[in-house]
């Protein structure tokens, strides 16, 4: 099975520093081979994949990760144009 956990859009906030990024990544649970944690912040859409090595090769987790990437860019332009 397979999960994607997202915040959605995370606003600047007013600091003296200045942040490039944020993330966040939780580990998928025992009846779970893949979870994905999605946020955007700064117009950037940031996606961490943890995976369950045991169960998925790395080559096919690199694959994975580029097909979520591109269905969700798909979606969020989509979205953007409705």
């Amino acid at each position: 099975s397979y999960m994607i956990s997202n915040i959605g859009i995370v606003e600047p906030i007013d600091s003296a520093a200045k942040i490039e990024g944020i993330s966040f990544v939780l580990c998928p649970m025992p009846y779970q081979i893949v979870f994905s944690a999605v946020s955007t912040y700064g117009g950037k859409l940031i996606i961490n994949m943890a995976y369950d090595a045991a169960k998925l090769k790395p080559e096919n987790a690199a694959n994975l990760a580029w097909w979520i990437e591109q269905a969700l860019l798909l979606v969020g332009t989509d979205s953007a144009n409705n």
